[in-house]
């Protein structure tokens, strides 16, 4: 599942009857508002028999997408998406048993609800397409299905983003984990993977994944719950998809002040300076001892602290687990890629170390400059390309942070200014053959990132 935000997608959405609207940050769309059937839409238009279902759901669905969207933002509430296909048996079926479901009735009573069918168009650069081809809807493949906004958090950077997707594409299954989700019924994920095996003693968990040749995964957590644990661990742990991810870690659950034995000196563990960009905070980090010949093994690699009592969900879990080999500040560049809303595709390709050596460089040479740029470029340019071959070219991509952000908040602010640049995105959301990632600290606090892929030539 692709965390997207909608308030980026949808930020110029305003209910008004005619109009154009044009330049929409970041997805750069423009919306025409239409009148069909007596209904007004942003962009987007609706079959006349897009409301029959309605009545039997007794439910307060809405059919216009953007008033939607204003009132669950104006409100602070979450917003349910529901793309209905009238062919398809479990729409059909997630109709009949919503209207005797009485709890997910209560959780949808407490969001605001939009219903819209598969075939719902917006018009983009003077062409009408389905909604449902936009990126920020991708994983329902064109079909049917939910996605859930997140407008109730207070987070600004979590803010709209989707917090769950549930495609119908597998039948009763697919219900059953959407009614599930809504609160009617035991999730069906639950209890089909095995339980995660948790070690609690740092040094034995440290000489197992050594030994055994294997990544060292830490979860800091609160007894108490708060700070993010308690969604944590209630909700993320329990998919299925992540503890089949966890499978190949060492496990190590440990408490934010828990003190461990380092050269004889007892050391609070998360204030050890290893594990600075935890910046305090619960969450999780990952030693790599998977390569005793990698330049980076028995170094911490991942940090990804709760911030503001955020956890992390499956998607984003998927993504810190099965991050290249790489160090700290490589793969945690390369998550805020991953984790973008528009699921930009540069990291699809083959992290290169050579690449990796070349970003390298240039983020420290910006770093210890205090000065973001392509500096020396051209010369580079012919360098990296000669070294590439196979009829690629190097292009680069450079950002720099706002001052005294940490590590994961850096990462985050670099690719949505690259998201800013029309040039630099273009780099960034196309898949290449080879690509890298790198990003350090200047001593005036702030990040500067460098980004360089090898494309194809034209």
């Amino acid at each position: 599942m692709f965390r997207v935000s909608v308030r980026d997608f949808c930020a110029w959405c305003a209910h008004v009857c005619e109009g154009w609207i044009a330049g929409l940050p970041r997805f750069g769309l423009a919306a025409r508002v239409l009148l069909v059937t007596g209904v007004a839409w942003c962009g987007v238009a609706v079959p006349s028999g897009a409301g029959e279902f309605n009545a039997a759901l007794e439910l307060s669905w809405q059919t216009d997408y953007a008033a939607t969207m204003a009132a669950a933002e104006r409100d602070d509430v979450q917003m349910v998406v529901y793309f209905c296909d009238g062919d398809n048996p479990s729409c059909h079926r997630f109709d009949e048993e919503l209207a005797g479901a009485e709890e997910a009735r209560k959780y949808l009573s407490e969001c605001r609800c939009v219903r819209l069918p598969i075939d719902a168009e917006i018009t983009s650069g003077g062409k009408k397409i389905r909604l449902l081809e936009h990126p920020a809807f991708l994983e329902l493949q064109g079909g049917a299905g939910l996605i859930v906004f997140d407008f109730a958090t207070e987070s600004v950077s979590q803010r709209g983003r989707v917090v769950r997707t549930l495609p119908f594409r597998d039948g009763g299954e697919a219900v059953d984990r959407a009614l599930a989700f809504l609160g009617a019924r035991p999730d069906p994920e639950v209890g089909v993977a095995s339980p995660i095996e948790w070690m609690t003693d740092y040094a034995e968990a440290t000489a197992r994944a050594e030994g055994e040749e294997r990544m060292l995964l830490v979860y800091f957590e609160r007894a108490d719950g708060t700070g993010g644990c308690a969604q944590f661990e209630t909700e993320t742990l329990l998919k299925a998809e992540v503890r089949e991810h966890l499978d190949s870690y060492v496990c190590l659950k440990l408490s934010v002040d828990a003190e461990v034995n380092l050269e004889g000196t007892k050391t609070v563990l998360l204030k050890h300076p290893s594990f600075a960009e935890m910046v305090g905070l619960p969450g999780v980090a990952i030693v790599d001892y998977s390569d005793p010949k990698a330049p980076y093994f028995g170094q911490v690699v991942s940090t990804f602290p709760f911030l503001k009592g955020n956890a992390y969900d499956p998607m984003q879990m998927h993504v810190i687990l099965t991050l290249p080999p790489g160090k700290l500040t490589q793969r945690t560049l390369i998550y805020a890629v991953r984790t973008h809303p528009e699921s930009p595709q540069s990291t699809s390709g083959r992290l290169d170390p050579y690449l990796l050596s070349e970003a390298e460089s240039h983020s420290v040479h910006q770093a210890r400059i205090r000065l973001q740029g392509h500096h020396a470029w051209e010369s580079r340019f012919h360098r990296i390309t000669g070294r590439l071959g196979g009829g690629l070219l190097a292009t680069e991509v450079c950002a720099e942070s706002w001052p005294g952000q940490n590590l994961l908040e850096a990462a985050l602010d670099c690719v949505s200014c690259w998201r800013q640049s029309s040039g630099h995105w273009r780099s960034v959301r196309s898949a290449h053959p080879v690509f890298a990632y790198d990003i350090r600290r200047g001593s005036n606090g702030i990040w500067y990132a460098t980004g360089i892929f090898g494309k194809r030539g034209y």
